[in-house]
């Protein structure tokens, strides 16, 4: 595809004469459901966050204790449950995400096409590569790696909001491929444009000693170049392309891109507020990106629950099963319930084994980045 693809259309006239979105963005379902996922978020790093003040202090054996004089001190981290306050609830949230996805997805109609199972097949076995090379390379040690994994799921992330944005009905639904392309090519631009601030930035860090050095972000740039100029070299002729590609999108409407703005909306202010999440990434660490991950899952759950809703079964379940599949109660008790197991085997882990051991290497925190890698994968899976 080219830029030229996005030009106007005969057809697309009709489109943006009969585009005419709700005056409030509130009003849009797209952004009002991103809105109580990013609540229900927070929220969620809220509560893990008081938790991780009683465990990072050990409140519990001091009052247990009764010696009110002697102030509890800190727990040693690698024995703690809640370690960080968004990546337990990442986790938690997570796996059951993976579990749900999987048994659907293998449980479909779709999956009886010799067709779809093949291609199941060849998305396990690349998925299975990919996590034997991010565990060849260093994995998390390899700073490399971390950044190739972040924009891994970034990739997954940002198809995903542009599938709700269609599925909630927000999208226009004339000149549907026309549409889609501005979507892909929206999110190729912020994936450019975000590499291009990360990648020079996590360099420079490296550079301070604050993570561990990595040969290919060593000798990328050269060694006196000030972070300006690196920084520099990569945004500009990002930033560049992307005012090229807006202004093309921008011909396919006739008011430019306030067109852009009042068609695409709620996509767009979701794709903005996520871009400037993550760029606080920067500055905040690892845990900030954790809030974006758990976000999409928790996005995922409302998502699903309001499909359930929208598609009530015709007949009553007659399994357990079907009622999990199909029903509201069903779809949160089968979620929930296996977020209260996840969190009860991962304090086993920690509590009982000291993270050692078979149990860990399932709900642990370093064998989440391999499951993650393996579900988005998979998610490629023609939907």
């Amino acid at each position: 595809m080219t830029t030229t693809d996005l030009g106007p259309t005969p057809a697309m006239a009709l489109d943006y004469a009969a585009a005419r979105p709700p005056s409030r963005l509130w009003d849009t379902l797209t952004f009002r459901n991103w809105t109580r996922t990013f609540a229900w978020t927070l929220a969620a790093v809220g509560v893990c966050g008081f938790f991780y003040l009683i465990d990072r202090h050990n409140w519990i054996k001091w009052i247990s204790q009764g010696d009110w004089t002697d102030w509890p001190g800190r727990r040693d981290a690698d024995y703690r449950m809640f370690k960080s306050p968004s990546e337990l609830p990442m986790r938690i949230f997570g796996l059951p995400h993976f579990i749900v996805a999987t048994i659907f997805v293998c449980s479909s109609r779709r999956m009886r096409e010799t067709r779809n199972k093949l291609h199941f097949a060849g998305l396990l076995l690349l998925g299975s590569a990919f996590c034997f090379g991010f565990y060849k390379m260093g994995a998390t040690t390899n700073p490399l790696m971390i950044i190739c994994f972040y924009f891994y799921f970034l990739i997954h992330g940002l198809r995903d909001d542009a599938f709700f944005y269609k599925a909630y009905g927000d999208q226009p639904t004339e000149a549907v491929k026309t549409h889609d392309r501005i979507m892909f090519v929206l999110q190729l631009l912020m994936l450019g444009l975000l590499f291009s601030l990360i990648w020079p930035t996590y360099i420079q860090m490296g550079d301070r000693d604050y993570r561990p050095a990595n040969p290919v972000l060593d000798n990328f740039f050269p060694a006196d170049w000030p972070f300006v100029v690196r920084l520099g070299s990569m945004f500009l002729p990002m930033l560049a392309i992307a005012i090229f590609a807006l202004s093309r999108i921008a011909r396919t409407f006739p008011d430019g891109l306030a067109g852009l703005w009042r068609v695409h909306r709620p996509i767009l202010a979701v794709h903005g507020i996520s871009l400037v999440i993550i760029l606080i990434a920067l500055v905040g660490g690892a845990w900030t990106f954790n809030i974006v991950v758990l976000g999409h899952f928790v996005g995922w759950y409302i998502f699903a629950l309001y499909l359930i809703g929208k598609h009530p079964p015709k007949s009553p379940p007659t399994s357990w099963f079907a009622w999990m599949r199909t029903t509201r109660n069903g779809f949160m008790t089968l979620h929930l319930g296996l977020a209260a197991v996840v969190t009860v085997l991962i304090a086993i882990s920690v509590y009982g084994f000291g993270k050692e051991g078979v149990l860990e290497a399932i709900v642990g925190s370093k064998s989440f980045y391999y499951w993650t890698v393996m579900h988005v994968t998979l998610s490629f899976l023609p939907r």
